[in-house]
């Protein structure tokens, strides 16, 4: 199931969108943790202005991909192809987004962008991927 995710401030968890299906576009869950594959990194630059001019944040920045499994915390939607669970693959490589440092997620370490990544696990202190 293709969904999006993003790190909720007032849950301090991560929801997940819907991308298909009957609840498409619909918040089906709350999760510690969401693990994802074939991961674009989204982030709509015009709500990420408002966000600069306000100093408020929106839900402008996501990780959009095909779950694979999360560390569910509630389920608001019944899914019958949503898989819980933790990942068990090591992922050392840890990416991040700042809108008030720029305007596309990057690699931590480096500072390089990062648009897609092959798989991610998506928690609140943010995206980690494999080398």
């Amino acid at each position: 199931m293709r969904v999006r995710v993003f790190r909720n401030l007032h849950k301090k968890c991560m929801s997940i969108i819907a991308m298909e299906g009957s609840n498409k576009g619909r918040v089906i869950a709350h999760a510690n943790s969401a693990y994802l594959h074939n991961c674009k990194m989204v982030v709509y630059e015009t709500s990420r202005q408002k966000v600069l001019k306000s100093r408020q944040k929106n839900v402008h920045a996501f990780v959009e991909g095909t779950l694979q499994c999360a560390d569910l915390i509630t389920l608001r939607y019944t899914e019958d192809n949503l898989s819980q669970g933790v990942t068990d693959h090591p992922h050392p490589v840890h990416i991040r987004y700042n809108p008030y440092e720029r305007g596309e997620y990057f690699y931590t370490a480096s500072g390089d962008p990062v648009w897609a990544v092959k798989c991610a696990e998506v928690r609140p202190d943010g995206v980690w991927t494999e080398a």
